[in-house]
């Protein structure tokens, strides 16, 4: 039973990514899995895999359906002495449940880090915060899909298992005799402890105490935490030769409705070289869907066929986000059945376009929509990269048509105003 951490949990693509980088960024190989049941078996000891069970916006019990399934395919997860949930640093999705499904019988102890401190997410007497407002202040209380309805991460958990739950504060995160304080809460049955994180530090010595304990961690915590991890392997790769394509259009799908990622769309509208193709949902949904479909896809095909940008985007103002209710009313579904309609066509749409004009590189904004699209293409792994942009990370997906393409996923929340620009910037360079 090794303390190295071959195999991590997440629930949604973009999140898998973002963990994965800050083992990228070490030297490891670094593998998302997106499909768990084609017969993948030869895991490679070197190797690090992230496995994604798109799980963050399903009921409570089809999460926990998924997690059990993947720890009875890959049993090698619960032999780690150590083993790393990711989940969202915003504390959507069934974070409660999947805990309870993951732990079962096999982590006897599960310690919560929620912080992310490189994009302004901190943990403070159990509170989440975002840039230093509490959670609930924030367009996450808003979430279309996921609404969150506490800044209290004993309440959000506790919303979903009664699994007994303690909180340690910053003085005992860095007490020397931290791992000590942990021992204490080691008991049966299984119990969740939630620890402030305010810095990296903190999460570094979150992670030392965890590895220093006698019994088994399930440790749940943000993309953040595996910049403190070692890599399984020392070595140093140039990743900024890796960029394989040779032409300079990128298809950009962004299906996230985020405030932040309203404002970084916005910055490209008006440039020469980038066109942005507004989506309507309802006539994406509609009875005359195909038509419509087909002149977006004709737009796109044109942009990208001149050698041009061309960004679809779902959302062009932040009031969209509040109207989301009223148009699934509109068209008889519930939020969440509205989702996954959306995040489906979409991806239909995107692969006409790319069967139809291969584009120079893809930009896939929202983990949902991202994922959606890779089962739409039946891609079954996403091997990691690197990094731009401080946020996007980048990598290549395992089908035919899209190998040599390089491939930017973001979640929506993340970056600033410029992200999109630099990411652009990124690749035009290397071309």
């Amino acid at each position: 039973m090794g303390q190295a951490l071959n195999y991590i949990v997440a629930d949604d693509f973009t999140g898998a990514n973002d963990i994965g980088i800050g083992l990228v960024n070490s030297g490891s190989n670094v593998s998302v899995i997106l499909q768990q049941d084609d017969g993948i078996l030869d895991l490679s000891a070197d190797h690090h895999y992230i496995f994604c069970t798109d799980s963050r916006d399903d009921d409570c019990s089809v999460a926990q359906a998924k997690i059990h399934k993947i720890k009875s395919s890959f049993p090698q997860l619960s032999q780690q002495k150590i083993l790393l949930k990711k989940v969202d640093s915003t504390l959507r999705g069934n974070i409660g449940a999947e805990i309870e499904a993951l732990a079962g019988d096999d982590f006897p102890l599960v310690i919560v880090a929620i912080g992310a401190p490189s994009v302004g997410r901190t943990t403070i007497q159990g509170v989440c915060y975002v840039d230093k407002l509490p959670l609930i202040e924030t367009e996450f209380a808003s979430d279309p899909k996921s609404p969150i309805r506490s800044s209290r991460i004993s309440d959000i958990i506790s919303s979903q298992t009664d699994w007994p739950i303690q909180n340690i504060f910053l003085n005992d995160v860095r007490s020397p005799q931290l791992t000590e304080i942990l021992m204490l809460h080691h008991q049966s049955p299984p119990q969740v402890v939630i620890c402030d994180v305010e810095n990296t530090q903190d999460l570094s010595s979150i992670y030392q105490a965890a590895i220093s304990l006698s019994s088994k961690v399930l440790l749940v915590s943000t993309g953040d935490m595996t910049h403190v991890v070692p890599p399984l392997v020392e070595r140093t790769i140039d990743r900024s030769r890796l960029i394989e394509t040779d032409a300079i259009s990128m298809l950009g799908i962004v299906g996230s409705m985020s405030e932040v990622s309203v404002q970084q769309q916005k910055r490209l509208e008006g440039s020469d070289n980038t066109h942005v193709i507004d989506i309507d949902v309802e006539a994406l949904l509609s009875l005359n869907h195909e038509q419509y479909c087909s002149m977006v896809v004709g737009q796109a095909v044109k942009f990208l066929a001149a050698g041009q940008h061309c960004f679809l985007r779902t959302c062009s103002d932040v009031e969209q986000r509040h109207q989301i209710i009223n148009i699934a009313n509109r068209l008889g579904l519930s939020r969440q059945e509205l989702g996954n309609k959306v995040k489906f066509t979409l991806a239909e749409l995107t692969q006409k376009i790319i069967t139809k004009q291969k584009p120079g590189s893809l930009f896939l904004c929202g983990g949902d929509i991202a994922l959606a699209l890779c089962h739409q293409l039946n891609i079954s792994k996403f091997k990691l990269q690197g990094i731009t942009a401080g946020c996007v990370p980048w990598g290549y997906l395992s089908y035919p048509q899209l190998t040599s393409i390089p491939v930017f996923t973001k979640a929506g929340g993340f970056g600033d105003p410029t992200t999109l620009l630099q990411v652009i910037h990124f690749i035009e360079k290397r071309i």
